[in-house]
């Protein structure tokens, strides 16, 4: 790709959900590893098993009385009887999210290169945030961030970045 992606934003909703993941402390000095033991753990496995929708997630969230935050790489699923050996279910409630992402690329390389995941972690951090709303990662919502792997599409390959956000109190 000659031209770097154009970054696209959009406020979205997302019901209550249920996140089966793998909890990792926040910062972790290679993120590489913690992919890699979420796979040997059989992360990608589940996902294709009982994955609600055709991408893994990572939630970044708040625990320990808010002050720290987890890295948790997983995937959005329905109920389950049976939570896998070395894994756990989070319940996240619905909330608002500007989403930032890019137009859509060709390769997975680069989706996660520095046009890709690079531009909108980036963004993220100082997205506009729309008129009412306020950004809402704090430690009391629990979420921080949500990094969506929107990768292998018939679309082709994005990162997202869904950012919570909630409605100013009047």
């Amino acid at each position: 790709m000659a031209n770097k992606p154009r970054i696209i934003t959009f406020q979205s909703q997302h019901e209550e959900f249920l996140f089966l993941c793998k909890e990792y402390p926040f910062p972790n000095p290679d993120m590489g590893l913690v992919w890699d033991s979420f796979d040997s753990a059989g992360g990608f496995d589940l996902h294709k098993k009982y994955g609600k929708y055709s991408y893994p997630c990572m939630v970044m969230y708040h625990y320990e009385e808010h002050t720290q935050l987890l890295y948790c790489p997983g995937i959005i699923v329905n109920e389950m009887d049976k939570v896998p050996e070395g894994f756990i279910i989070k319940k996240f409630p619905a909330r608002d999210y500007v989403v930032v992402t890019t137009e859509w690329m060709e390769t997975y390389e680069e989706a996660t290169g520095e046009n890709g995941l690079g531009q909108t972690n980036k963004f993220q951090r100082t997205v506009q945030i729309p008129e009412g709303y306020e950004r809402y990662d704090k430690p009391e919502n629990q979420i921080h961030i949500i990094e969506v792997f929107n990768t292998y599409t018939e679309n082709g390959h994005r990162w997202e970045f869904w950012v919570p956000i909630k409605k100013v109190s009047e």
